[in-house]
C-alpha cells in the first residue's frame, strides 16, 4: 500500500517522513497569477525545530514513500514558535527579482533575450526561453521591480511566466503538451466548473508613430493621432498603449495576445489525490466525469499541494481553457444559434451508436494505457540518464581533485628537496670550516704531549730505581696479607655456600609463582573458550528467529497481495453480472416508452368530448369505438404497470448484487485483518525468544566473569605466600652477609697491623719518592692541565662539528622522507581514485546495458500497443 511521503531541508535540518513526525503539515501554493510561490510548514515543538532561521535555503519534496518529487525550491520567511507547533513559511527565488530595480536599455532584442538578461542580472537562470516579439527598444527603468517588467513583457507575448521546482524561470507560451491524466472515480476528489463571460469584447493596441507601417527598423517618434490595430468587437475594448510597440507586425502580435488572455471559456478547480509530479503550464485531462462540460484537456494556472496527519495528501489544480487567436484575426464574440431538435433515431442506429460508444471506450482505454507506459518508458530512460550522467561527473570530480591534491603533493615535495640540496651546501661548508679548528687544536695537542713525555720519561727513570725496594718491602707485606686472606678465606666459603643455597631457593620460589601466573592464565582462557563455545548456539538460534521473522512479513505482503486480487476479481465478476441486467432493464425501460407512446396516440384517437361524456347527436358507432380505444389504453397501462414492477425488480436484483459484492469485499478484508495480526502476534512472540536468548548469553557472560575474578583472586593468594619465603630468605642472606662483613674487617685489621710494621721502613723510601713524584707531579700537573686545555678544545671543536653535522643531516633525512612520503601517497590516492571511478563507469555501463535490453523489449511492446490503437 502506498503511503505519502516527503522530504524537507531547510538550512542545517533534514526531515523525512521515514525518519519520524515532526512535520504536522505542508502546504504549497504556486499561481500563474501571482509573483511569488510560497510555502507553509507546521513542525512540532523542539527536535530541529530550532535550528531553522529566516534566510535558510529550502527544499521540498512530495509523494509516496520511495519516489518523491520536488515540488518547491525557495528559502524560509518567518519562523513563529507557538505552543503546539512551529509554523514556518517562505518563498521562491521570485522574491529577488521583485526586489531589484534597474536601468537598462536594450536595442532590437528579442523578448526572451531580454528575460534572460534580467534573470542573470538577478542571479536566476531561464531554461530555454522561447524569442516572442523583438523590440526596436525597450527601457527597463527604476519605477518598478524587475519582475513587474518581465510580466509585462510576458503579457505582451501571452507568455506564462513563474519559476518551476528547481528554481529555474520559464518564459514561453503554453502549448499543448502529452496531458497528465485525471479520472473520476480513480483520481478526482472534487470538482467545479465556471463558465467565464470576457471582460472585453476588443482590444486596440496604439502604435507610438506613423513610421510604424514601414518595420521595426525605421526610426520613431511619439504618435498624437492615436493610430494603432484593432482586434475584435463590441463596445467592451481594451486600449493597450505601450513605448515599445512600434511597428504594425508588433502591433498585431500584442492584439492577438490580448485577445488570447481575456478570451477564456471556462475555468475550473480540481481535486485530486496528491500528484506531486503537476506543474504550472502542464497539459491536464478531466475523463469521465458525469457532466460532460467537465471533461477535455486543460492549461494548469494554479497548483497546491497540501499535506497533513488529518486530510493525507491532496493536490489543488486551477485549470482554464483558452481560445486560440492568430496576428491578423478578427475574432467576434457572439451568442451561438439555438440547434434544431435532434430526430429521433431509431433502433438500428441506436444499437450501430451504443457500438460505436463501446469501441471508442476501448480505443480510449488502450490509448492510456499506451500512453501511461510510453510515460513511464520515458520516466525510465530519464531517470537511466541521470545516474549515468551523476556517475561520469563524480568520477571525473574524483579523478580531477586527486590530480589536484597529486599537483600539491609535488610541489610540496619539490619545495622539501630544494630545501635538502640547501642544506647538504650549508653542511659541505659547516663541515670544510670546522674540520681546519680540529686539525689546528689536534698539531698542538700533539707537539706538547711529545715535550711532555720527555720530562716525564725521565722522572719515571728517577723513580723506578726507589719503586724497585719500594717493591721488596710491599712483597714482603704481600706475603703476610696473602696468608692472612687464606685464612679467612677458609672461614667465609661454608657461609657463601649457606647463601648459594638460600638464593636457590628464592629462584624455586619465583618459578613456582610464574608457573601460578600461566596456570591461571590457561584457565581463563578456557573460561573464555567455553563462554564462545556455549554463545555460538545461542547466536544460531537468534539468527533463526530472525529468519522466521522475515519469512512472516513476507507471507503477510503475499496475504495482502491475494486479498487485493480476490478484491479485483470480485469486482470483476460483480461487473460482468450487472451487465446483462443493465442491458435487460434499458430494454423493459424502452418497452415501457413504446407503450407510453401508444397510449398517448389510443388517446389521441378518442372522440372529441373526452372519455365517458355523453355527447348530444352522437351515433351508437362512435360509443363502441370509445370503448374499444378505452379498453385498448387500459391493457396498454396494465402492460406498462407490469413492467415497471419488472423494472423495480431488475434493480433490487442489481442493487442486492452490489451489496454481496461490498459484503464479500468486507470479508476478505476482516479476514486479512485476522491473519495480520495472527502474523503480528507471532513476530512478538518471535521478538520475545530473541529478548531470552540474549537474557540467557548475558548471564553466561556473567558466570564467566565470576569464574575469572575466582581464578585471580586465588592467583594474587598463592603469590603473597611465595612474596613472603621470599622475604624471609632474603633475611637470611642478609645475616650470612653480615658474618662475611665481620670477616673483612678483621682482614682488614690485620692489614693495618702489617701497615704499620711497614711503615717506619718506608717513611725514609717514601720522602724519596714524595720528592720525585713532587717534580713529576708538578710537570705532569702543568702538562696535564696544557693537554686538558687542548684535548677539551680538540672535543668541543669534535663535538660541534658533530652535533652541527648530525643536525643538518637529520634535516637532510626528515625532508628526504617527507617528500618522498608526500609522493607516495598522492601517487597511490591518484591510482585509487582512477581505480574508483573506472570501476563505478564499468558497473555504471554493465548495469546500463541491461536496463536498455529491459528499456527496448518494453520500447517494442508499447510500440505493438500503438499499433493496435491506430496511433501509427
Amino acid at each position: 500500500m502506498l503511503r505519502p511521503g516527503y522530504k524537507i531541508k531547510m538550512g542545517s535540518a533534514t526531515f523525512e517522513s521515514a525518519s519520524g513526525g515532526d512535520v504536522l503539515s505542508i502546504k504549497v501554493d504556486c499561481d500563474l497569477s501571482i509573483p511569488l510561490d510560497t510555502f507553509r510548514i507546521v513542525l512540532r515543538p523542539g527536535n530541529g525545530a530550532g535550528q531553522i532561521k529566516k534566510g535558510d535555503e529550502t527544499t521540498i519534496e512530495l509523494g509516496n514513500e520511495g519516489a518523491l518529487t520536488k515540488v518547491f525550491t525557495g528559502m524560509v520567511d518567518s519562523v513563529v514558535p507557538g505552543i503546539t507547533g512551529v509554523a514556518i513559511t517562505g518563498y521562491t527565488a521570485a522574491s529577488v527579482l521583485a526586489g531589484t530595480k534597474l536601468h537598462q536599455i536594450y536595442e532590437k532584442q528579442s523578448s526572451g533575450a531580454i528575460v534572460e538578461d534580467l534573470a542573470d542580472k538577478a542571479g536566476l537562470k531561464v531554461k530555454d526561453p522561447e524569442d516572442g516579439i523583438t523590440f526596436p527598444m525597450y527601457v527597463i527603468d527604476t519605477s518598478k521591480p524587475v519582475y513587474e517588467h518581465m510580466q509585462e513583457i510576458a503579457s505582451l507575448n501571452g507568455f506564462d511566466l513563474f519559476l518551476k521546482p528547481d528554481g529555474l524561470i520559464i518564459f514561453k507560451k503554453f502549448e499543448s503538451k502529452k496531458p497528465k491524466q485525471f479520472k473520476y472515480g480513480r483520481d478526482i476528489v472534487k470538482s467545479e466548473v465556471h463558465e467565464l463571460s470576457p471582460p472585453y469584447t476588443s482590444v486596440k493596441v496604439i502604435g507610438e508613430s506613423p513610421a510604424s507601417s514601414k518595420g521595426g527598423d525605421k526610426s520613431h517618434w511619439i504618435s498624437q493621432e492615436g493610430t494603432g490595430v484593432t482586434m475584435g468587437s463590441g463596445d467592451r475594448m481594451l486600449i493597450v498603449r505601450h513605448p515599445a510597440i512600434r511597428d504594425t507586425d508588433t502591433a498585431e502580435k500584442v492584439a492577438a495576445a490580448k485577445m488570447e488572455s481575456f478570451l477564456v471559456e471556462l475555468g475550473g478547480t480540481l481535486v485530486v489525490l496528491g500528484n506531486p509530479k503537476i506543474g504550472l503550464g502542464d497539459t491536464i485531462a478531466i475523463k469521465e466525469m458525469p457532466c460532460e462540460q467537465n471533461n477535455g484537456e486543460f492549461e494548469t494556472v494554479r497548483v497546491s499541494h497540501e499535506l497533513s496527519t488529518e486530510a493525507g495528501y491532496l493536490t489543488t489544480i486551477g485549470w482554464i481553457k483558452k481560445v486560440t487567436v492568430a496576428p491578423g484575426d478578427s475574432p467576434a464574440i457572439e451568442t451561438p444559434a439555438v440547434p434544431a431538435p435532434p430526430k429521433e433515431p431509431n433502433m438500428f442506429e441506436e444499437m450501430l451508436e451504443k457500438a460505436k460508444e463501446v469501441e471508442e471506450a476501448a480505443k480510449e482505454a488502450l490509448i492510456e494505457s499506451v500512453e501511461a507506459a510510453e510515460e513511464a518508458l520515458g520516466d525510465l530512460l530519464e531517470e537511466l540518464q541521470k545516474a549515468m550522467a551523476e556517475v561520469d561527473r563524480q568520477a571525473a570530480e574524483m579523478i580531477k581533485a586527486a590530480g589536484e591534491a597529486k599537483k600539491v603533493a609535488e610541489e610540496a615535495a619539490r619545495e622539501a628537496l630544494k630545501v635538502v640540496d640547501e642544506l647538504r651546501k650549508e653542511l659541505r661548508e659547516k663541515k670544510q670550516e670546522l674540520d681546519k679548528v680540529v686539525e689546528d687544536a689536534e698539531r698542538e695537542y700533539s707537539d706538547y704531549k711529545k715535550k711532555v713525555q720527555e720530562e716525564i720519561d725521565k722522572i719515571k727513570a728517577e723513580a723506578e730505581e726507589v719503586e724497585k725496594e719500594a717493591e721488596k718491602l710491599v712483597e714482603q707485606a704481600q706475603k703476610k696479607l696473602e696468608e692472612a686472606k687464606k685464612k679467612i678465606e677458609e672461614q667465609v666459603k661454608p657461609i657463601a655456600d649457606e647463601i648459594q643455597k638460600v638464593k636457590d631457593q628464592i629462584k624455586e620460589l619465583e618459578d613456582q609463582a610464574r608457573e601460578l601466573r600461566d596456570e591461571a592464565k590457561e584457565k581463563i582462557e578456557e573460561a573464555k573458550k567455553s563462554l564462545t563455545d556455549q554463545l555460538k548456539p545461542i547466536e544460531e538460534q537468534i539468527q533463526k528467529v530472525k529468519d522466521q521473522i522475515k519469512e512472516l512479513e513476507k507471507e503477510a505482503e503475499k496475504l495482502e497481495s491475494e486479498a487485493r486480487k480476490k478484491i479485483e476479481e470480485g469486482k470483476k465478476a460483480l461487473k460482468d453480472q450487472l451487465k446483462p441486467l443493465d442491458d435487460e432493464l434499458n430494454n423493459i425501460r424502452r418497452e415501457i416508452t413504446d407503450l407510453e407512446n401508444e397510449a398517448k396516440e389510443l388517446k389521441n384517437q378518442l372522440p372529441a368530448g373526452g372519455a365517458g361524456v355523453s355527447v348530444q347527436g352522437s351515433s351508437q358507432d362512435t360509443e363502441r369505438i370509445r370503448k374499444e380505444i378505452e379498453d385498448q389504453i387500459k391493457e396498454v397501462e396494465d402492460k406498462i404497470s407490469d413492467l415497471k414492477g419488472r423494472a423495480e425488480d431488475k434493480l433490487k436484483e442489481i442493487e442486492d448484487l452490489k451489496k454481496e459484492a461490498e459484503a464479500r469485499e468486507k470479508e476478505i478484508e476482516q479476514e486479512l485483518e485476522a491473519k495480520v495480526k495472527e502474523g503480528k502476534e507471532k513476530l512478538e512472540d518471535l521478538k520475545k525468544e530473541i529478548d531470552d536468548k540474549l537474557k540467557e548469553a548475558e548471564n553466561l557472560k556473567k558466570e564467566v566473569e565470576a569464574k575469572v575474578k575466582e581464578i585471580e583472586k586465588e592467583l594474587e593468594d598463592q603469590v603473597k605466600e611465595a612474596e613472603d619465603k621470599v622475604k624471609e630468605l632474603k633475611a637470611q642472606v642478609d645475616d650470612k652477609l653480615k658474618e662475611i662483613e665481620d670477616a673483612k674487617k678483621e682482614i682488614e685489621a690485620k692489614e693495618k697491623e702489617i701497615e704499620e710494621e711497614l711503615k717506619g721502613r718506608q717513611e725514609e723510601t717514601r720522602k724519596k719518592l714524595d720528592e720525585i713524584k713532587a717534580k713529576a707531579e708538578a710537570a705532569e700537573k702543568e702538562a696535564m692541565d696544557k693537554l686538558k686545555e687542548l684535548e677539551a678544545k680538540v672535543k668541543e671543536a669534535r663535538k660541534t662539528l658533530d652535533d652541527g653535522v648530525r643536525e643538518i643531516q637529520d634535516q637532510i633525512d626528515e625532508a628526504q622522507r617527507t617528500a618522498n612520503t608526500i609522493l607516495k601517497d598522492a601517487n597511490k590516492a591518484y591510482g585509487e581514485a582512477v581505480q574508483k571511478a573506472e570501476e563505478g563507469r564499468k558497473e555504471m555501463a554493465h548495469g546500463m546495458e541491461s536496463l536498455k535490453g529491459a528499456y527496448k523489449s518494453a520500447r517494442d511492446k508499447v510500440m505493438e500497443g500503438k499499433k493496435m490503437a491506430g496511433l501509427e
